[in-house]
């Protein structure tokens, strides 16, 4: 599905959580425009939980993983350093 915002169309993106022992799926998404803004949704979102998840549970590293509707792998974030792998094809 995808948002008409003017006469552009803005893809979903969905961002789920994974760690050893957890999985936390983005089962909403959302509308961004572009895998630019996703990353730098995805960003901000370890921003915001990267104590929670990454200082307090130290047994459990986490990571984002940031996809497309069609379920491809668009980038990886992981916990605690923040460091990015863009995992896109070309």
């Amino acid at each position: 599905m995808w948002l008409v915002v003017g006469e552009s169309l803005m893809p979903r993106y969905y961002f789920h959580l994974k760690s050893k022992h957890y999985e936390l799926p983005d089962e909403k998404g959302r509308f961004l425009d572009g895998a630019r803004e996703a990353s730098r949704h995805a960003q901000a979102i370890m921003q915001k939980i990267q104590y929670d998840l990454c200082h307090r549970d130290g047994q459990d590293r986490w990571i984002m993983t940031v996809c497309d509707e069609a379920g491809v792998r668009e980038l990886v974030v992981s916990c605690p350093k923040g460091r990015m792998e863009d995992t896109r094809h070309r």
